[in-house]
């Protein structure tokens, strides 16, 4: 959405980094998700062209990814709405 209301900022931007499906893992497996991916796809689609490198990535990933603790702890810097919306979800999860 950004790359589309304001197109100068793609030179700035190194690549597109997505995470959707999953591998290993269920993924995006609700009509509902499935169809928030797609839209997603559609936006993008004008940037496949080459413009702009875009990674996807499965939720898999997210099971290899670790937070220490010290920067989570840095998200309480973001607000409570943000920070502890964070660390809550970390905790959780």
């Amino acid at each position: 959405m950004a790359m589309i209301k304001a197109p100068e900022i793609i030179p700035k931007i190194n690549k597109i980094v997505m995470m959707g499906g999953g591998y290993f893992e269920g993924g995006n497996i609700t009509p509902l998700l499935s169809l928030t991916y797609m839209l997603i796809h559609m936006q993008l689609t004008p940037f496949y062209d080459g413009v702009c490198p875009i990674v996807m990535m499965p939720l898999d990933v997210t099971h290899k990814a670790l937070m220490q603790r010290k920067w989570l702890e840095g998200l309480r810097d973001l607000g409570p709405a943000v920070g502890e919306s964070c660390i809550w979800n970390d905790e959780f999860l």
